[in-house]
């Protein structure tokens, strides 16, 4: 079953049936079923998984309205349900509470509608980069471990003492300008190298997995003047996907930079959660900078 997406520039072109989604700037994207399009005041009448109010703890299958169509995006299918059969398995699930982030979000339950399979296209990314920071956080981890090894062995200690031994005091007592330059160092070698040499082939995989999207969406539109909004979306996700990994890259150097004030542990610590929030803040950035 294949399945690409088209930015949605006006309300005429959504129709009874329609899977969309929004990307939302937190750098998450949001899904829905399209129960009907009113014309007349431009609003988008849609059934999704969402907390009806403030006060509403549960997140359940509701009807919203929506009168903004801005980062909205229409899933375009090879094979699906017709409109009528997607809306009846829409409705059929109003008011459900069974909302899990990981088995059973808004996306699983917009794709569940339009084919019957439950899908999510946001996991196996999420999936792919934990798999990255386990990498960087072994690889780092063990070159910390090493270290200490080493200097238990010439001490006569042991790599625990070494480990204690060569944090916080010692790094306060180098102070100044020596400690700043001692952080950038280890970072640039701890950090930089190793996340720009996981970042690459993701960032590749991206860009080929955008290209992929936009070619199978060339091929399902009809309308030729659809086809350079095609392509503006594929330089945009491939854009937006640059600015996380530079994000997450100087995210690594700067967390491990600073959390070499404990060059043991805290190298590793800040540069993992320097990387993480920096690959946020880029994806942020590069959604901020289309909208």
């Amino acid at each position: 079953m294949g399945v690409s997406s088209m930015e949605v520039r006006r309300v005429s072109e959504l129709r009874a049936g329609d899977h969309i989604k929004w990307k939302r700037l937190e750098g998450y994207d949001h899904h829905a079923i399209v129960e009907w399009v009113d014309h007349y005041y431009g609003e988008v009448h849609v059934i999704e998984y969402q907390k009806k109010g403030q006060y509403d703890r549960r997140v359940r299958v509701i009807r919203s309205v929506i009168r903004d169509v801005a980062t909205m995006y229409k899933y375009i299918y090879d094979k699906c349900y017709n409109a009528g059969t997607v809306l009846q398995r829409a409705r059929s699930r109003l008011n459900e509470t069974a909302y899990n982030l990981l088995t059973s979000n808004c996306e699983h339950f917009a794709t569940w509608c339009k084919t019957g399979y439950e899908r999510c296209s946001q996991m196996p990314s999420a999936i792919r980069r934990g798999s990255m920071y386990a990498v960087e956080g072994l690889a780092a981890g063990g070159r910390c471990v090493a270290k200490c090894a080493v200097a238990a062995a010439e001490s006569g200690t042991t790599i625990a003492r070494e480990l204690i031994r060569t944090s916080l005091p010692n790094a306060v007592a180098n102070g100044g300008k020596a400690f700043v330059q001692n952080a950038l160092t280890v970072a640039g070698k701890a950090f930089g190298p190793l996340t720009a040499l996981c970042e690459v082939p993701l960032f590749a995989y991206n860009c080929y997995n955008a290209h992929k999207k936009y070619k199978a969406a060339v091929r399902r539109v009809e309308d030729d003047s659809m086809k350079p909004r095609l392509k503006q979306q594929r330089n945009r996700n491939i854009r937006e996907g640059g600015f996380e990994g530079l994000g997450a890259v100087g995210g690594a150097v700067i967390g491990a930079a600073v959390g070499s004030v404990i060059p043991a542990l805290g190298t590793l610590v800040g540069g993992l959660i320097g990387g993480f929030g920096g690959r946020i803040l880029g994806k942020l950035f590069g959604r901020w900078l289309h909208r």
